[in-house]
């Protein structure tokens, strides 16, 4: 495969002549699945503009999850790029395809997210949740103005790495603490009060051993 240059084909298949590859590293997306719905409304809003990758057999090799949200949506084709590659060589790309990613310049993100957050456009569809949106925006502006506060805000900027990390602490404490368990200080903000309580267990940590 390496130094190779294969041919791509863009041709209109029926979905039903596509079909998962058994080996495929990412997770089925149920219906009820924040991703799915994420997919979903990113082609609702946008149509689909994201072909799936296929190999001539018909296994799919990069576009499970849009291929499983199309057929939920009443779709029955698909534009496809269609590859000629030995089995070996398509699960490499398959994995490569999961794998491989950018890196987010977070500042231009959040300044990004921040000017659809204003507009018309359902910012959703970039496929952010709610959760995440908050988390890099600082704070909810899910709302084309933002609500006057006397609470305070702050701006973090992460890391991929360090993102990561956050959510799983943030899920954590939603999956440990119920709304009403928190000390929310009467912070609405569901995201700012798993931080603090992420914060008060670490404090809390650090004086038991200390002491």
């Amino acid at each position: 495969m390496a130094g190779t240059e294969h041919k791509l084909i863009r041709e209109r298949r029926p979905l039903s002549s596509i079909f998962p590859a058994d080996y495929n590293p990412r997770k089925e997306l149920k219906p009820s699945d924040p991703e799915f719905k994420n997919i979903e409304r990113s082609l609702k809003e946008f149509g689909y503009v994201d072909p799936i990758i296929i190999n001539k057999d018909g296994t799919i090799v990069g576009g499970h999850q849009r291929a499983s949200v199309l057929k939920s949506l009443g779709y029955t084709e698909a534009d496809c790029i269609v590859v000629d590659l030995s089995k070996q060589d398509e699960k490499a790309l398959n994995i490569a395809l999961n794998k491989i990613g950018g890196q987010w310049d977070m500042a231009l993100l959040r300044d990004a997210l921040q000017d659809l957050t204003l507009s018309k456009v359902d910012v959703n569809a970039t496929g952010y949740s709610d959760d995440e949106l908050s988390v890099i925006l600082g704070d909810v502006m899910l709302e084309n103005q933002r609500e006057e506060s006397s609470i305070d805000r702050m701006k973090f900027i992460f890391s991929l790495e360090q993102f990561a990390d956050l959510q799983k602490a943030l899920q954590i404490m939603g999956a440990k603490y119920k709304p009403d368990q928190m000390e929310t200080f009467g912070n609405s903000n569901k995201v700012g009060n798993r931080i603090y309580m992420v914060v008060k267990e670490w404090a809390e940590l650090k004086k038991f051993k200390s002491g």
